[in-house]
């Protein structure tokens, strides 16, 4: 590593002076990026946390038996008053 970084002023015959360094900068760039992306997709993993116990609610609340029913409409009109007791028991 320390021969390539040596010679990075060296450019090979029939290359644009400079082009080797410049690569070379680039890809320090490229590296730098890439780490910091890295860290940042590492904290927010690391900080997104959901306990078992809550998971486990969600995944019942989500799969749940599906309950299925049957129900008559009865106007209030059809109902007799005679029938209907009115009490204040709560």
């Amino acid at each position: 590593m320390r021969v390539y970084l040596g010679r990075l002023d060296q450019d090979p015959e029939g290359v644009e002076p400079g082009t080797v360094r410049r690569q070379w900068l680039k890809f320090e760039n490229l590296l730098q990026q890439n780490q910091y992306q890295s860290k940042y997709n590492n904290l927010i993993s690391k900080g997104l946390y959901l306990p078992g116990w809550m998971a486990e609610n969600a995944y019942n609340d989500q799969n749940r038996t599906k309950l299925i029913f049957k129900y008559v409409q009865l106007p209030y009109s059809e109902v007799n008053d005679a029938d209907v007791k009115i009490a204040e028991q709560i």
